[in-house]
């Protein structure tokens, strides 16, 4: 569950594509904790900033700039200016939390890689690759699993978490 946004788009006179009558001020949000996409209704006379964390979690009173959540959104349903802030915003929060996200893709890409490798057989990797003897075939997966490290850097983490929500 996420308690904290990041401000993607904020529009004081609500969506255009809704009747006059029921226009309500929105804003479209980025959860910090899980990348969810929201829609967002602040408070009366609140004035939000792209970028701008706030809280949306279970405790009214913390709530200072948000009224509710409205609903979760998918990326399609997001407005052109938020669609076009979302990279930005999703780097801000992976630079936050950079050594949580580095050390997570590093641990599945080293997961993927394990099972990758007990799915062909290590032993049968290396018998493929020489025929020799044991001696070979332990080289040979060490150097599979040396090829199975920290592949993930921290500078190419906001694009692999926009590739993912998008």
């Amino acid at each position: 569950m996420e308690d904290y946004a990041r401000i993607l788009d904020f529009l004081p006179q609500g969506h255009p594509d809704q009747s006059k009558f029921h226009r309500e001020p929105l804003a479209y949000a980025l959860g910090v904790d899980e990348f969810k996409l929201f829609e967002l209704v602040p408070k009366e006379g609140v004035g939000l900033s792209v970028g701008q964390r706030v809280y949306i979690g279970k405790e009214v009173d913390m709530r200072a700039e948000v009224l509710h959540v409205k609903r979760r959104v998918g990326y399609e349903e997001l407005t052109t200016a938020a669609q076009k802030e979302l990279p930005f915003v999703i780097a801000e929060t992976v630079k936050e939390k950079e050594d949580k996200f580095v050390d997570f893709f590093n641990r599945a890409q080293r997961w993927r890689s394990r099972t990758r490798r007990k799915s062909t057989g290590c032993s049968s990797l290396a018998r493929r690759r020489s025929p020799a003897g044991e001696d070979n075939r332990q080289a040979a997966c060490h150097r599979a699993e040396s090829r199975a490290g920290d592949t993930t850097t921290k500078s190419g983490m906001p694009d692999v978490v926009a590739t993912l929500i998008t």
